[in-house]
């Protein structure tokens, strides 16, 4: 059996991938979780029809399954990996390969086409099509994968992420997702969300604040980027050079490869001006409906604001956050409108508070 080699293996159940042994022939693939072949252990096999490959930089991933839960990453310039490729090619024909079994005429008319609708396509199309085709679910599975590739090498605060995540687990901050809060050790003033529900904060930002009500509209506002997948439509749009024929092909499962593979990127991105406002408000609206006033929303802008002339290059909230005038404008504005509301005090919130503070 010549074409048995090591691979590593993603079942869908785990968030780390586990080295086994692969076999393929004319037929399809086969995995086994052992050291040696052994032809009377049972094994997972998996028709060509139901791969799939994606080559992203120097890796091929090989989507074992349509639903794109289970695949097996490999290096590229593997010597065998020709052999694997062409079968795949056999058994699922691209795009491509269909498209030059054409005449002339229709591969001029879908240049043009394609020409013509790139520039929307890159911009608006990918990023709105990837999210339709991933799930919340896969999402929460992908935010898993981010969050390990984010804080490699950053100092994660054990007991500052355990109070903090009681601290918003007092809140209803999400329908869709469980919220998982993440206390990074730096003193630089900022906080982000990952996708599927992850929230980084860093230290820096938990003792710059006054009171509970700031911390709640940091929450409410990032809690807002996770429920409308904003940080996941960043990606896509990011990496859209490498989702565009996953998204013809409608193939998830390459569009999860890419996405994987784009996991560090998180770190430069930022949002635009509307997704900023949309959080904005979303994060006000979910103050109002856990009995906090919106105030905190403004009075934690202005606090950063004021702080940032001093130290402006610990202050990335507010760097990566632009047009902060407008955006504490109508914080005023909203908090406003709910002037003659009555909040009831928060013990037990302020004493989780207290706790973090200390």
């Amino acid at each position: 059996m010549k074409h048995i080699h090591e691979v590593i293996f993603f079942d869908g159940r785990q968030a780390l991938g586990q080295t086994v042994l692969m076999y393929f022939n004319e037929t399809g693939i086969s995995i086994q979780q052992s050291d040696v072949w052994d032809a009377n252990r049972p094994v997972l096999f998996f028709a060509y029809s139901d791969c799939a490959v994606q080559m992203v930089a120097d890796k091929a991933h090989v989507m074992l399954n349509k639903k794109g839960t289970q695949y097996m990453t490999l290096p590229a310039n593997s010597f065998w990996f020709p052999e694997l490729q062409a079968m795949l090619n056999r058994s699922n024909p691209n795009l491509f390969a269909r498209l030059f079994r054409l005449n002339a005429f229709v591969l001029l008319a879908l240049t043009i086409i394609v020409l013509a609708g790139a520039y929307l396509g890159f911009t608006r199309l990918i990023p709105m099509a990837g999210l339709r085709l991933i799930t919340p679910e896969q999402e929460m599975k992908l935010g898993e994968q981010f969050q390990k590739a984010f804080l490699s090498g950053e100092a994660v605060d054990s007991l500052k992420t355990k109070q903090l995540q009681s601290f918003a687990s007092t809140l209803q901050l999400s329908k869709t997702y469980p919220i998982h809060i993440t206390v990074v050790k730096n003193t630089e003033l900022n906080a982000f969300a990952l996708p599927g529900g992850h929230i980084v904060v860093y230290s820096g930002i938990i003792h710059a604040m006054k009171d509970a009500d700031e911390m709640v509209a940091l929450l409410g506002h990032e809690s807002a980027h996770v429920n409308g997948r904003h940080s996941l439509r960043s990606v896509l749009r990011s990496a859209a050079t490498g989702i565009l024929v996953s998204v013809v092909l409608n193939d998830v499962s390459g569009i999860l490869a890419v996405v994987i593979d784009n996991a560090s990127m998180l770190h430069s991105l930022s949002y635009s001006r509307s997704m900023e406002e949309a959080a904005d408000e979303n994060g006000m609206q979910t103050m109002v409906q856990n009995g906090i006033n919106p105030l905190g929303m403004k009075k934690l802008m202005l606090h950063f604001k004021s702080a940032e002339a001093a130290m402006p290059g610990n202050y990335s909230f507010l760097s990566s956050h632009p047009d902060t005038d407008s955006r504490i404008k109508h914080a005023d504005q909203f908090a406003a409108t709910h002037k003659n509301s009555s909040f009831a005090p928060k013990p037990v919130l302020d004493s989780l508070w207290l706790r973090l503070k200390d």
